[in-house]
């Protein structure tokens, strides 16, 4: 229940050993085999790696809900803060100005995630830590089972132009994307001259 409770609401240790009258280390203990075994648990169903059809999915999911070809999932990192660990000097402490452990994940068009890494210094930024995590290594080598671009669905030309057009093309395109998929959802305001 104390792991729960941490989860559910950011309590603290302390808090959570005042509240079930166990100490601070029991907690700790709780909450680790808790997470431990809620991942070996639900992580085979709900977050097993993609098989090649589960990654053609994932890119027709994307072209039809987002109009992104040949797109196998989305990657960003987050910095989850934790106290300092004891003798690690800088390693933990991230350009945010406090020390953490980075979540890398790659999600799908449905904002699930379909892989992540966890655990990475909170100095690093998202490239390094993409290249050096299993994840990424496993990217990298091509083990993955992601499809080639082609088997993706469709292709499309590349833009024949400078990178000064280009980049305002891009950035235009992306805020129109935004535009289009926010007027589904409210009415126009018309403007007052």
């Amino acid at each position: 229940m104390s792991s729960l409770t941490h989860v559910v609401t950011g309590e603290s240790f302390a808090s959570l050993g005042y509240q079930f009258r166990v100490g601070k280390t029991t907690v700790h203990r709780i909450v680790k085999t808790t997470s431990n075994a809620i991942w070996e648990t639900l992580q085979p169903h709900y977050m097993p790696v993609p098989n090649e059809h589960q990654w053609k999915e994932i890119a027709k999911n994307y072209f039809e809900k987002c109009n992104i070809p040949c797109c196998v999932g989305a990657i960003d990192g987050k910095h989850c803060r934790l106290k300092c660990p004891s003798g690690t000097g800088f390693l933990f402490y991230n350009y945010k100005g406090y020390h953490s452990i980075v979540l890398l994940a790659i999600a799908d068009a449905n904002c699930c995630f379909t892989l992540i890494d966890v655990g990475s210094y909170g100095r690093n930024s998202d490239s390094p830590v993409f290249t050096e995590s299993n994840m990424g290594k496993q990217f990298l080598s091509r083990n993955l089972d992601i499809p080639q671009s082609s088997e993706l669905g469709e292709q499309q030309a590349s833009m024949e132009t400078s990178v000064k057009v280009a980049e305002p093309l891009v950035n235009s395109i992306c805020v129109l994307n935004n535009f289009i998929h926010n007027l589904k959802q409210t009415p126009i305001v018309q403007a007052q001259a």
